[in-house]
């Protein structure tokens, strides 16, 4: 093996999130018992996957089911680099509620949520995701291989109270770092169900309706003329880049300009 560099990032629970850069390598046939959920970041991915020879491009996801056979190799000198997370069936099918398992069709898929989802969730593999956070990204994951599958979600009626109970925690407790569980507890409803309401109700995730408060407070402290590190830490980010992103995420801006901008 020539050029071959990996490095991994360990996300929350059993889950691990990694970016391989392979060169002149291949991976001989072999299954795992979870989905594997990558996005081909550089060259071409080549893989046979349930008798066929697919290759993966750039902008691409590779999503191999649980238990299936597949290889992998390079095709190009300059081999290819791709980003990586793998996830229990089992947590997926909490939150899929006791339907099939999503399959997608010859393994690559170039669905726009499904897309944006897993960008989502391997953009930052410097820290380990929040727990909320965690069970966020696979909560969105499932519902965005059950679209991109071409399964529908079953229609059930929503709980309002149990999803403001859970609102008023947040808003109580947006400075820790919240699971499910503990919302479950709060809300008396069970957190999978309590996870698609409060996204029917209120627009958003559990998760990034707790980043929106921290965001929040960093408008204040900034205002106040609070360095970008000392707000990062006091509304609970992981780090200065952490905040960074998200609020350039949410307001199109980085904070330091949003800072200047509030001098001129």
């Amino acid at each position: 093996m020539r050029n071959h560099h990996l490095t991994i990032s360990k996300a929350e629970g059993d889950d691990i999130r990694f970016e391989a850069r392979l060169q002149d390598t291949a991976f001989t046939p072999h299954s795992h018992d979870y989905y594997t959920l990558a996005l081909t970041l550089k060259g071409v991915q080549s893989f046979n996957y349930r008798g066929a020879r697919q290759q993966s491009l750039p902008g691409e996801a590779v999503i191999l089911h649980p238990d299936e056979l597949h290889d992998g190799k390079t095709v190009t000198e300059e081999g290819f680099i791709y980003r990586s997370i793998s996830i229990d069936p089992y947590q997926m099918q909490q939150c899929l509620g006791g339907t099939p398992l999503p399959f997608i069709e010859g393994g690559i898929s170039r669905d726009t949520l499904l897309l944006q989802t897993l960008h989502r969730g391997l953009a930052d593999l410097t820290r380990p995701l929040e727990k909320l956070e965690h069970q966020d990204i696979v909560f969105d994951l499932s519902q965005a291989l059950r679209q991109a599958s071409g399964q529908r979600e079953k229609a059930s009626p929503v709980d309002c109270q149990a999803t403001f109970r859970a609102r008023e925690y947040i808003l109580e407790n947006w400075q820790y770092n919240l699971k499910l569980e503990e919302l479950e507890q709060v809300s008396g409803q069970d957190r999978f169900k309590l996870s698609r309401d409060f996204r029917k109700l209120l627009g958003t995730s559990p998760y990034r309706f707790v980043i929106q408060r921290r965001l929040e407070k960093s408008l204040t402290m900034l205002q106040q003329g609070r360095s970008l590190a000392e707000t990062a830490q006091d509304c609970a980010f992981a780090d200065q880049s952490h905040f960074t992103r998200q609020f350039r995420q949410a307001f199109g801006m980085t904070p330091r300009q949003w800072q200047k901008a509030l001098l001129q």
